[in-house]
C-alpha cells in the first residue's frame, strides 16, 4: 500500500575552551550545528526518497603556538588566527524499482562553499560536486 513519510533531525552544539594566559589555542568552533531532512515516498514496487543535510560551522578566532628563530635564538610566539562561518548543504533523490535497483542522483556542497585558506582548521572541500549513482542488489 502506498504510504509517505517525512523524518527530520536537528542539533545544535555549543563548546567553550577557556584561555590560558589570554592565549586560545583550541582551534574548535564554539558553534555547530546540522539540520537533516528526508522525505520518502512509496508506491507498489517504487520507492523515492529525497535526503538534504545541512551542517553549520561558526566561526573561529583561536591563537597559534609556533617557534620562531631569531638571530639563533629561537622563541616561543603566537599569532591570532581566524576561520569565518560557512553553511555547507547536500541533496540527494534516490529512485528504489523492483526491489533490486536503486539509481541515485546529488548534488554535495549545494552552496559552493570554498575555504579562503585551506588549513586543518578550515573545510577542505573543493567546491560543488555533482553525482550519479546505480546500485544492484541480489
Amino acid at each position: 500500500f502506498p504510504y509517505t513519510t517525512l523524518f527530520r533531525s536537528a542539533n545544535y552544539n555549543y563548546l567553550y575552551t577557556s584561555k590560558n594566559d589570554g592565549v586560545r589555542l583550541s582551534s574548535t568552533s564554539p558553534h555547530s550545528g546540522t539540520v537533516r531532512l528526508e522525505f520518502n515516498s512509496h508506491i507498489k514496487d517504487y520507492e523515492t526518497v529525497v535526503n538534504i543535510n545541512s551542517n553549520f560551522m561558526g566561526k573561529k578566532d583561536y591563537n597559534v603556538q609556533d617557534e620562531i628563530t631569531i638571530d639563533n635564538q629561537t622563541i616561543t610566539a603566537y599569532y591570532e588566527a581566524h576561520v569565518d562561518a560557512y553553511t555547507m548543504i547536500d541533496m540527494s533523490i534516490a529512485q528504489y524499482i523492483w526491489k533490486h535497483f536503486r539509481i541515485t542522483a546529488g548534488v554535495q556542497n549545494l552552496t559552493n562553499f570554498r575555504a579562503k585558506q585551506v588549513s586543518f582548521n578550515s573545510s577542505t572541500s573543493a567546491g560543488r560536486k555533482y553525482f550519479v549513482a546505480l546500485n544492484v542488489n541480489f
